[in-house]
């Protein structure tokens, strides 16, 4: 998006999407984040999967996030 992405650049983006969900929801458990690379490499796509407090099935939430002009 704004800098040459690198494995530990998504290792970090996993962690902090981890560490705010974690603080500011605590209706959800989080059970997975996954930052990845799109193909046309302009695009971050991130994937995460937790339940809900009280709740068994789990859920997906796949976001891409895109740079703006």
């Amino acid at each position: 998006l704004f800098e040459n992405i690198t494995a530990q650049t998504f290792l970090t983006m996993q962690e902090h999407i981890r560490d705010v969900l974690t603080a500011h929801e605590p209706r959800a458990n989080i059970i997975d984040v996954v930052v990845s690379e799109t193909f046309n490499q302009h695009e971050i796509q991130v994937s995460i999967v937790f339940t809900i407090v009280n709740l068994q099935e789990p859920v997906t939430l796949e976001i891409i996030l895109e740079r703006v002009r």
